[in-house]
C-alpha cells in the first residue's frame, strides 16, 4: 500500500509540475493591450454673459472693454471658431432704431496653430441690402488652447440722431 501511495504521489507531482514546453509558452504568447477613446471635442469658456456701459454723448464709438475666452480642440484636424453678433445693436423698446455693431478678436497667448481668418468685421444696417450680422474668425489646424481677446464697438455715427434707451446685440458662438 505504501508503495501505491508513493507511486500515486509521484503521478500527482508530474502532472502539477509543468513541462519545459510549457513553462516558457505562457510567457512567450501572453500581450495584453489597452485602449482610450479620445473624442475630438471643442471647448469655449464665456466669461460675464452681459457687458455694460454708459455712452460718453459723443460721436466716438463706444468700445466695450475686451472680454477673455479660452477655446479648447482635441481634434486632430482642429476646428474653426467664429464669434458672430446676433444683429446690429438695436434698441430694446423701439428696435427700428439701430446703430451698428463691430467685432474684433485677437490671439492673446497660447498655441500657435490657430490662423486668424477675419479679425474685424461690422454691421451695416442702413445698407440697401442690410448686413445685420458681425462676423470674425479664427481655425486651428490641430488640438490647440488658446486665450482670446473679442472687443465689440458700438459705431455711433452722429449721436445727436442717436435715440435715448438702451441698445442690445448678442455675440454668439
Amino acid at each position: 500500500m505504501r508503495r501505491q501511495s508513493i507511486v500515486a504521489l509521484a503521478a500527482l507531482v508530474a502532472l502539477l509540475t509543468p513541462s519545459p514546453a510549457h513553462r516558457f509558452s505562457v510567457a512567450q504568447n501572453g500581450n495584453q493591450n489597452f485602449r482610450v477613446r479620445a473624442e475630438p471635442f471643442m471647448w469655449l469658456s464665456s466669461p460675464v454673459s452681459l457687458r455694460t456701459l454708459t455712452h460718453d454723448t459723443t460721436d466716438a464709438d463706444q468700445t466695450f472693454s475686451e472680454t477673455r475666452w479660452l477655446s479648447i480642440c482635441s481634434s486632430l484636424s482642429g476646428a474653426v471658431l467664429t464669434f458672430s453678433t446676433s444683429q446690429a445693436f438695436a434698441n430694446t423698446t423701439d428696435p427700428s432704431k439701430k446703430r451698428d455693431a463691430r467685432l474684433s478678436i485677437r490671439r492673446m497667448f497660447g498655441s500657435n496653430n490657430w490662423t486668424i481668418n477675419v479679425p474685424t468685421d461690422q454691421t451695416d444696417y442702413a445698407a440697401a441690402v442690410p448686413k445685420e450680422v458681425a462676423t470674425v474668425q479664427a481655425t486651428s489646424s490641430s488640438p490647440a488652447f488658446t486665450f482670446w481677446g473679442l472687443t465689440a464697438t458700438f459705431i455711433t455715427d452722429d449721436f445727436s440722431t442717436l435715440a435715448a434707451g438702451t441698445y442690445e446685440t448678442a455675440a454668439a458662438r
